[in-house]
């Protein structure tokens, strides 16, 4: 049990801290931050925000893909511009959001789980056995994020495309990820914005395994008391 606790603090923090910029405002922040690549096909800032959250919601909602396989774009937007409006995305895109939207669910249903179930864990430990068993997987397992994080976030500096790879790879069959950079996905979801959520969700893991760590370290002077009453 202590060793399960170990291991699922790097995965729940990962699950959750990715879950809590999958959303409008951080799509926001960096669309309109300085530096970041304008759309070279015609994208205002609005139109990305538009369609790169209808895109957010469609992982999130119970839609078919029509959700996304009914939107347009302007003809002026379109690739190549044209007088007439254009499907917003081709069909290898609409195919890979379906495969983001299965694997999406797939992992934050696990992560709800995988808390649940960890949570269990730690009060038993507490409660059944002895308390710095649990302090002592608390440590554990912070230390252990905090290690893969600093090597995680170092290999997405120093080899942004070998990390790039080995992600997708982890999840999406070769060859269906892979867009042209006139392509709605890459123009809505460039790799900048993928560089910058892996350095703000390895930031978010990494400060959420220190408040863990002191936490577990403050524990020994003040201890918790895991007693159930009614």
């Amino acid at each position: 049990m202590q060793g399960i606790i170990t291991i699922t603090i790097p995965a729940l923090l990962l699950v959750g801290n990715s879950r809590f910029i999958m959303a409008e405002y951080f799509l926001r922040l960096e669309y309109t931050r300085p530096g970041f690549p304008f759309d070279r096909y015609g994208f205002s800032t609005e139109d990305r925000l538009d369609l790169g959250t209808k895109g957010l919601q469609y992982l999130f909602n119970d839609a078919e893909i029509t959700f996304l396989g009914d939107l347009t774009l302007r003809g002026n937007v379109c690739y190549p511009p044209d007088n007439r409006d254009c499907p917003a995305f081709e069909t290898r895109e609409l195919k890979h959001m379906q495969d983001v939207k299965e694997v999406t669910r797939q992992v934050f249903r696990a992560g709800l789980w995988g808390t649940v179930f960890t949570i269990l864990i730690g009060i038993s430990l507490g409660k059944q056995f002895n308390s710095s068993i649990l302090r002592r997987s608390l440590i554990q397992g912070s230390l252990f994020t905090l290690g893969l994080i600093t090597t995680t976030v170092l290999l997405a500096i120093t080899s942004w495309d070998l990390f790039f790879r080995v992600f997708h790879g982890m999840f999406f069959e070769e060859g269906t990820w892979q867009f042209y950079y006139s392509d709605t996905l890459i123009r809505l979801y460039p790799q900048q914005l993928w560089f910058d959520a892996a350095l703000v969700i390895g930031g978010l893991t990494g400060i959420s395994a220190v408040l863990i760590l002191l936490g577990a370290l403050k524990w020994k002077s003040y201890p918790l008391d895991l007693s159930i009453r009614v």
